[in-house]
């Protein structure tokens, strides 16, 4: 890629976000320089605690850790500190739906009633039923939740909802969804679908969702601290706007497959690298190829989960951003230029995603 298409791609990105003031940082300075330049900008904002970033560029890895992932302790993050990765979690769903179409185990236009057996009629909607393809682009027309709760509900209000709930209420609340179009017309971003599809997946596996990510996914990659349960004292500590010490995502623990797993930066800096090398694995190039076009997340088209945006010199980037009650997280990955960004923030303020879109998009344009 020449200076010149590089220079093109920068000036778009920062006309694209000029009300968040970007910065222009110097090329002589050095990449950890302009991070750091970054970065600051990023802490600025008192809703902010901690950031921690994670470059991966052609097989080279950075870190860098600002802040604190605990506001009473002062405790600083490392490479191993691990946070709650939100909806990133559906990106692994995602590679795990590749894998099963390569071992044969589902067709992509399959109803999915095919495996639930009796009672799921209301899964269709002038008698174009639901399939497996539209869990995976959300466009199955599902509740972003089931059970469904208004969008203000607070965490204790989620957790009443979901108090002693078990994959089996799950699938019995699911009778009760109604569709209003055809799937497959309209995109409706799922938290239900995700978890339903992973709900298929076990069965056919005859395996938990816990063990299918580690043999698939985590295992292959070398991703030995990431995982749906782990020790809770290991965990960045989240915050809300107010700066409130905000609960985990217990309420998934039964249905985990939309947002419950944990990772930390050196992990997830090799999950970066798990998908670049997307063209030796069938799974995860599967999970890369759109399936729809032009979602309501930026314009971005989606392949199984991951969203998918072509740069201005042609390239592809694949990216998914995770959010929890306390926590916000953003990755982004270009396959052809062999390079990728993971940024996690421990506060759940409702301008951190969009800082920290803005923040990877700055960064994976750096020499």
């Amino acid at each position: 890629m020449n200076q010149l298409n590089r220079i093109h791609r920068l000036l778009l990105v920062c006309c694209a976000v000029a009300a968040l003031m970007p910065v222009i940082v110097h090329a002589q300075s050095g990449r950890a320089d302009a991070i750091r330049t970054l970065a600051a900008l990023f802490m600025r904002d008192s809703t902010h605690v901690g950031l921690s970033i994670g470059v991966f560029d052609s097989g080279h890895t950075e870190t860098y850790f600002y802040g604190t992932i605990n506001k009473k302790t002062k405790a600083k993050a490392d490479e191993h500190t691990l946070y709650e990765i939100g909806s990133i979690t559906k990106s692994f769903t995602g590679i795990l739906l590749g894998q099963a179409v390569v071992d044969g185990k589902l067709n992509l236009n399959d109803p999915v009633s095919k495996y639930l057996g009796e009672g799921y009629e209301n899964l269709a909607y002038n008698n174009k039923p639901v399939t497996i393809i539209h869990l995976a682009n959300h466009t199955a027309g599902f509740p972003k939740n089931v059970p469904d709760y208004p969008g203000t509900y607070t965490a204790d209000e989620i957790f009443k909802v979901y108090r002693d709930y078990s994959e089996a209420q799950f699938l019995t609340d699911l009778k009760e969804v109604k569709l209003t179009a055809e799937p497959g017309a309209v995109f409706r971003y799922s938290n239900a679908g995700t978890q339903l599809l992973a709900i298929i997946l076990e069965k056919l596996y005859h395996a938990d969702y816990a063990a299918l990510i580690r043999k698939y996914v985590t295992g292959p990659a070398g991703m030995s601290h990431t995982a749906t349960v782990v020790n809770v004292n290991d965990i960045a500590q989240g915050y809300d706007a107010a700066g409130n010490a905000m609960p985990l995502l217990e309420q998934w623990k039964t249905i985990p497959a939309a947002g419950y797993l944990k990772s930390n930066i050196h992990d997830m800096l090799r999950y970066i690298a798990f998908n670049i090398n997307d063209r030796n694995r069938m799974a995860v190039n599967l999970a890369h190829t759109a399936t729809f076009r032009h979602t309501d997340e930026d314009g971005a088209d989606i392949g199984f989960y991951w969203f998918i945006k072509n740069t201005t010199d042609g390239e592809r980037a694949i990216m998914h951003a995770g959010g929890s009650f306390g926590t916000t997280s953003f990755c982004l990955i270009e396959p052809g230029l062999q390079r990728g960004i993971i940024c996690i923030a421990n506060d759940a303020a409702p301008g951190t995603e969009r800082a920290l879109r803005k923040l990877a998009g700055e960064i994976i344009l750096m020499e």
